[in-house]
């Protein structure tokens, strides 16, 4: 039987705290799910990637032209959480 699936929650801001709109945030790399999926921050930086085969997973945003890797694990059946602190000195 196959787990359940996770998610990858989180937010996109800036140092100050400022929630960044409009950007990107894609699976990067081998994913488990072997499918690209990609989420666009709302009006409070928020984002979500759901439906993901559990794993370990490469999220790539790109606030302003510089590109902000990390790598979180999925469980299955849960919601991981990650966040992304952009500088404050780039533009958007």
């Amino acid at each position: 039987m196959a787990a359940d699936p996770g998610a990858i929650r989180g937010r996109v801001t800036r140092e100050s705290g400022a929630a960044l709109v409009g950007v990107p945030v894609m699976i990067g790399g081998d994913s488990p799910s072997h499918v690209d999926l990609a989420a666009v921050t709302g009006p409070s930086g928020d984002y979500q990637l759901a439906g993901l085969v559990p794993g370990d997973y490469e999220i790539v945003v790109n606030p302003g032209g510089r590109v902000l890797v990390e790598r979180v694990h999925v469980a299955g059946g849960e919601v991981a959480e990650l966040h992304f602190v952009a500088d404050d000195d780039r533009p958007d």
